[in-house]
């Protein structure tokens, strides 16, 4: 399985108030288990859809809530 990388590219840079953001893992890892509702985006048949779930983490494999 790949390993996610937090090397930035131009389009994971964020763009709007760049000062603002944090590209290291324990920020993201801070994050997520302080806030376990996230929003997974997917695109299915050419039409956009975004799932409101619950995720979580152990160590640095991210799992999320499904059926």
């Amino acid at each position: 399985m790949p390993r996610a990388t937090t090397a930035q590219s131009p389009r994971t840079r964020v763009k709007r108030t760049p000062d603002k953001a944090r590209y290291d893992a324990a920020a993201f890892h801070a994050t997520l288990d302080a806030c376990p509702v996230v929003h997974v985006g997917y695109v299915m048949e050419g039409a956009p859809f975004v799932t409101p779930t619950l995720a979580w983490r152990e160590g640095d494999r991210i799992y999320w809530h499904g059926s």
